[in-house]
């Protein structure tokens, strides 16, 4: 498997943070409009982005 680079990690992770928020914006529009299956599927998907952000940053801190 390739290896990646340090700054292409900290692109994906940012980009992951990024998304999650939009996620957590829909997430407060799907209740605005009582879609409550569209905002559970929207906050779920924007824990996991958010994690997966999260654990990005971990890896990168024990890669140094």
């Amino acid at each position: 498997m390739r290896k990646v680079n340090k700054k292409m990690k900290r692109i994906i992770r940012i980009l992951l943070n990024l998304t999650a928020l939009g996620h957590f914006v829909e997430f407060g529009f799907a209740l605005y409009e009582n879609a409550y299956i569209t905002a559970t599927l929207g906050l779920i998907f924007g824990v996991i982005e958010i994690t997966g952000g999260f654990l990005l940053l971990d890896e990168v801190k024990v890669n140094k």
